[in-house]
C-alpha cells in the first residue's frame, strides 16, 4: 500500500510539472515577438499537455481515481509565476527563463526516475518524455541562436531578448 501511495504521489509530481511548463509556454507564446519561437512555445505547451494525459492514465491504472488540484501553490509553481513576472517586466531574458524551466522540468523527472518504485512499463514512458525534453531543449537553444547569428543580439546580456 506504502508502493501504491508513493506512486501516485511521483505521478502527481509530474502531472504539475507538466502543467506549469504547459502554463509557462502559453504565456511565452503570447508575449514573444518572435514567430518561430511562438510555434516553438504552442509546441512545448502541446508536448506537455499530452504527458500531462499519459500520466494521468497512469494514474488511474495504479487505482487513484484522486481530482487533482492543478492551482496548489508549490515551489516549482510559485518560481514559474516569479520567471513570469520578470519576463513581463524585462528583468529577466524570455530565453533565459525557458532554459531554466527546461532544466526545472528534466530536474522534477530525473528525481522521480531515480527513487521511483513505479513499474517498469511507466518508467519507460516516463523515461521517454525525459528524452523529448531534451530534444526541446536543443530546439530551443537551436532557435535562440539563430536570431543571433542574424545579428540581432542584446547588448545588455549577450542573448536575445525575445519579449
Amino acid at each position: 500500500m506504502e508502493n501504491v501511495v508513493k506512486n501516485v504521489e511521483d505521478l502527481v509530481r509530474l502531472i504539475m510539472a507538466n502543467h506549469e511548463r504547459e502554463e509557462f509556454y502559453k504565456h511565452a507564446a503570447l508575449i514573444s515577438k518572435n514567430a518561430m519561437l511562438h510555434d516553438l512555445f504552442h509546441e512545448f505547451a502541446y508536448q506537455s499537455q499530452v504527458n500531462k494525459d499519459h500520466l494521468s492514465r497512469w494514474l488511474i491504472a495504479y487505482g487513484s481515481a484522486q481530482a487533482l488540484d492543478l492551482t496548489k501553490d508549490t515551489i516549482y509553481r510559485k518560481a514559474l509565476r516569479w520567471m513570469k513576472f520578470e519576463v513581463s517586466y524585462k528583468r529577466r531574458s524570455l530565453s533565459d527563463c525557458c532554459t531554466t524551466v527546461e532544466a526545472m522540468t528534466q530536474k522534477e523527472y530525473l528525481a522521480v526516475m531515480k527513487d521511483s518504485t513505479l513499474s517498469q512499463a511507466t518508467l519507460r514512458e516516463i523515461h521517454q518524455h525525459l528524452e523529448n525534453f531534451e530534444i526541446s531543449s536543443r530546439q530551443l537553444t537551436e532557435t535562440l541562436v539563430k536570431p543571433q547569428e542574424a545579428g540581432v543580439a542584446n547588448t545588455t546580456n549577450k542573448s536575445v531578448n525575445l519579449a
